[in-house]
């Protein structure tokens, strides 16, 4: 009789005569040969960077730098000083170009004597208007990187790049309107803003920013353009001077992230791409961290120290943008690079329709 093999009873002999060939088959010998290599340890580097900002006012950068060790897994591993610790901020720049630092938070209008075209880098007065978008567009749309750039390289340096920093404003003991109210004045100030003033018959004189509330207090100046208002009340200003102007002479200045030309070609692009994406991110957030504390500071100031804030005629600003503009071709004729880079400022605006 015929037996009937069900389809399970056949899939389950096939696999154990499989496995008692297994059984039987002879042991298969060790493989050997090279053991694989170990990861490789990453490359740290260790670099030295002063800025040039009080001990006080360390906290923005400390805030870069920890970003930029979390952005390369920490192979950018950056100590920083404040200014004047390593050397004094004026000598900056040649210290990066040395070797003596290896970056440095900076600042053009203390190189213009050697960096002609840093003069518009840094802001030409009544150019840099719309807090952020003047400097973005200029520098990153319209060429003036590139061209900053090539001048700090000819100096040892390679300039990561551009970094708001807050308005420059005047605060004064008197309150004014007109071109003939600021000539009684005697106003602290310095560099392009100086001149600019001076076209007008507006008295400037220089002294450490560290004498001037006491100067303010004793008469003998007016009125100081060292920055914006929560620098001002930072260091208590709004005490002895009570008027606050706007608009500011520049929204915004521009200071800089620079780097030692070798320190900078010994770096893998990926890091070079890492410093430079993160300067970026950094001058995007110190543009809207100084417009809050802008904004905060005059408010304080106000309630707690009696504060006024002082606009200025549309016809006084008339005049003094139309003296800035003559200081302006003044920087243009400093160089061919410095007449290009006047040159892309003014055509910005006449974009945005602020100069015909």
């Amino acid at each position: 009789m015929r037996k009937n093999w069900s389809r399970g009873a056949v899939v389950g002999l096939v696999a154990m005569g499989m496995l008692v060939v297994a059984a039987c088959a002879p042991a298969a010998e060790p493989t050997t040969g090279p053991a694989a290599p170990a990861p490789e340890a990453k490359q740290v580097f260790k670099l030295r960077y002063q800025s040039l900002a009080a001990p006080g006012e360390m906290w923005r950068v400390e805030k870069w730098s920890d970003q930029l060790y979390e952005m390369s897994d920490g192979r950018l591993d950056i100590q920083i000083f404040s200014g004047g610790e390593i050397v004094p901020t004026v000598e900056m720049l040649d210290a990066v170009a040395s070797g003596v630092l290896d970056m440095a938070f900076y600042c053009g209008a203390y190189c213009m004597d050697k960096i002609p075209v840093a003069a518009v880098e840094y802001g030409l007065p009544f150019s840099w208007m719309a807090p952020g978008m003047d400097m973005y567009v200029v520098f990153y749309e319209r060429g003036l990187l590139d061209i900053v750039r090539e001048a700090y390289a000819e100096h040892g340096v390679y300039y990561i790049g551009p970094c708001h920093t807050d308005p420059y404003a005047l605060i004064a003991t008197k309150e004014c309107y007109t071109i003939a109210d600021l000539q009684k004045l005697k106003i602290r100030t310095t560099g392009g803003v100086a001149k600019t003033l001076e076209r007008l018959d507006i008295p400037t004189v220089f002294i450490p920013i560290e004498e001037s509330y006491t100067g303010l207090a004793t008469g003998t100046i007016d009125g100081i353009i060292y920055g914006g208002a929560s620098g001002y009340l930072d260091m208590k200003m709004c005490e002895v001077a009570k008027y606050y102007y706007k608009p500011p002479i520049m929204a915004c200045a521009v200071c800089n992230n620079l780097i030692n030309m070798d320190v900078w070609n010994s770096l893998p692009s990926d890091l070079q791409a890492i410093l430079v994406s993160g300067s970026s991110d950094f001058n995007q957030w110190m543009t809207f961290n100084y417009m809050d504390m802008e904004y905060k500071a005059i408010k304080t100031m106000e309630d707690d120290y009696g504060l006024r804030v002082v606009t200025l005629p549309d016809e006084t600003v008339a005049e003094l943008t139309e003296a800035a503009q003559a200081y302006w071709d003044e920087v243009a004729g400093l160089s061919p690079e410095c007449a290009t880079a006047v040159e892309i400022v003014k055509d910005w605006l006449r974009t945005t329709g602020r100069l015909k």
